[in-house]
């Protein structure tokens, strides 16, 4: 008797739970849901959402399929019907039609212009020359301020021979205001074109890459031009004047300039001059490098105004 009471026990637990298992399925049977456009009744594909760990796309029709719980929210969004929600109660009245309804949101947009402007590297290139850089002693060694330009040098202190893109020498054309007045002195190019510039009326340095034919002349490689300032015309005579000096402890290298001209309202006259010098230096390891120079510059310049739009320079 108590085989059978344990028995029918036993049944009646197994029947109890497949019962149970199965109103878990029917309850969590998916549910197709169609998302429609609530004025054309039409289905709305690529809508995305998240319910739980479910979510998705609709198809092209609008459908999407959950598994419904009725505890937790429904997350849609689409990019011309916003985002929305559900909430449980909700989603429970669409899931009885089957059907969830949107309208199509619109935003009215001032009109957009979009300029695209293609930025072209400047060809050409310009170095200022300031106060400190005119106490140079050697021309060719502010050009390497402009990575275009690089240098042979002759010696450690003095003589940098330009190379602009692989040209050299020659097929550069080393010029001062527009003119041809430069060149190489000495054997083997001891003294480059660009050492025989004094910089104390140098305002910038205009670099233009070549092949130039008709511009400052055959430039193969290019042409560098430097540009002097312009004129100090003055309503009242008057006289001016600069002098500068600087040391530099690598190599003992004293560095002078000096200038005193006269202004007017037709003529700008002066004279200028500079000296530099410097000693041999050891470097990193001691080593003796050889490095003495001295070298002196003197000159006079004459600007007059002829008229209005004529201008004479010496």
């Amino acid at each position: 008797m108590k085989k059978l009471t344990s028995l029918g026990a036993g049944l009646t637990f197994a029947l109890a739970l497949i019962l149970y298992t199965l109103s878990t399925a029917v309850a969590q049977q998916a549910k197709n849901l169609q998302i429609k456009d609530s004025e054309s009744q039409e289905g709305i594909p690529g809508v995305t959402y998240r319910y739980g760990f479910q979510k998705g796309v609709s198809d092209e029709n609008g459908q999407i399929s959950l598994l419904i719980d009725g505890e937790t929210w429904l997350y849609l969004s689409h990019l011309s019907y916003s985002s929305w929600t559900l909430d449980p109660n909700e989603l429970a009245e669409a899931a009885n039609t089957s059907v969830i309804f949107r309208r199509e949101q619109l935003h009215g947009l001032q009109p957009v212009s979009v300029i695209s402007l293609k930025m072209s590297e400047e060809k050409d290139k310009k170095i200022l020359i300031s106060d400190q850089e005119r106490l140079h002693h050697d021309a060719g060694a502010i050009l390497g301020l402009d990575p275009v330009v690089s240098g042979i040098r002759k010696s450690s202190s003095f003589g940098f021979d330009p190379v602009m893109r692989g040209f050299k020498y020659d097929q550069l054309n080393i010029v001062v205001n527009g003119l041809q007045s430069a060149n190489a002195a000495c054997p083997n190019r001891m003294d480059p074109p660009t050492s025989q510039v004094a910089l104390n009326r140098i305002r910038e340095v205009e670099i233009l890459k070549g092949p130039h034919a008709l511009r400052y002349g055959i430039g193969l490689g290019g042409t560098i031009n430097y540009i002097q300032e312009a004129p100090n015309f003055t309503s009242f005579p008057g006289i001016y004047g600069r002098i500068s000096s600087m040391f530099e402890t690598n190599g003992d290298v004293w560095r002078n300039d000096a200038r005193v001209g006269f202004q007017g309202s037709k003529y700008d006259i002066g004279i200028l001059g500079s000296y530099s010098a410097g000693n041999d230096y050891l470097d990193g390891d001691g080593n003796p490098i050889p490095a003495n120079f001295k070298r002196g510059t003197i000159g006079l310049y004459a600007d007059f105004l002829a008229t209005q739009k004529d201008l004479v320079q010496f």
